[in-house]
C-alpha cells in the first residue's frame, strides 16, 4: 500500500495529468484503505473457503458467523479506526446478527451442529447458550432420528420354514 501511495502522490504532482487538487489522494486515504483491507480480509478468507465446490458445509456456517461477529465487534470498539468505518462495521454486525437469527429456525442446521463430532453440546456451552436451549436442540435431534432414521424392528414371517442347503 505504501508503494501505491508514493507512486500516486508522485503522479499527482504533475500538472499535465489534469487532476484537480481536491481529488488528490492523501496519506489519510491510504490509511483508510489499509483499515478497510484489515476489516474486510476475514470476509474474503471465509468467502474463499465456502466458494470451493464440495467444501461448503452447513455446520461451518455458525463458526463463520461467530468469527465475523467477533471480528466486527472488535472493530467497532477499536479507536484506531475512523468513526465512519466503525459505524459501517456496526451495520455489518446488525446484518450478521439477522442472518444468525435465521439459523434458529432451521431444524436441519440445528441438528447438524448437535451431530457434528467436534461440537456436540460443548460448542453451545462454550458460547454460553442457555441449558434449556441446548436441551431443546438435543431433543429435536433425537426426535428427528426416531421419526426418520431409526431402524424399524421387523419380525420374520412365522410361515417361512428354514431352508436346508445340503
Amino acid at each position: 500500500m505504501i508503494q501505491y501511495f508514493h507512486s500516486s502522490t508522485e503522479w499527482q504532482r504533475h500538472k499535465r495529468q489534469g487532476i484537480k487538487r481536491k481529488l488528490h489522494l492523501e496519506q489519510s486515504d491510504f490509511h483508510l484503505a489499509r483499515d478497510m483491507v484489515e476489516i474486510l480480509n476475514p470476509f474474503h478468507e471465509i468467502t474463499n473457503q465456502i466458494s470451493v465446490h464440495g467444501l461448503a458445509r452447513i455446520l461451518h456456517i455458525v463458526v463463520f458467523i461467530n468469527q465475523i461477529t467477533e471480528h466486527l465487534s472488535t472493530a467497532i470498539t477499536a479507536v484506531k479506526y475512523l468513526l465512519a468505518l466503525r459505524n459501517a462495521c456496526r451495520v455489518g454486525l446488525n446484518i450478521t446478527n439477522n442472518y444468525y437469527s435465521l439459523t434458529d429456525s432451521s431444524a436441519l442446521y440445528r441438528i447438524t451442529i448437535v451431530l457434528h463430532p467436534s461440537f456436540w453440546d460443548k460448542y453451545f456451552k462454550l458460547l454460553n447458550w442457555e441449558p434449556k436451549w441446548i436441551a431443546e436442540e438435543i431433543q429435536l435431534t433425537q426426535d428427528m432420528w426416531v421419526s426418520f432414521y431409526k431402524p424399524q424392528h421387523i419380525n420374520p414371517p412365522a410361515s417361512v420354514a428354514p431352508v436346508n442347503l445340503r
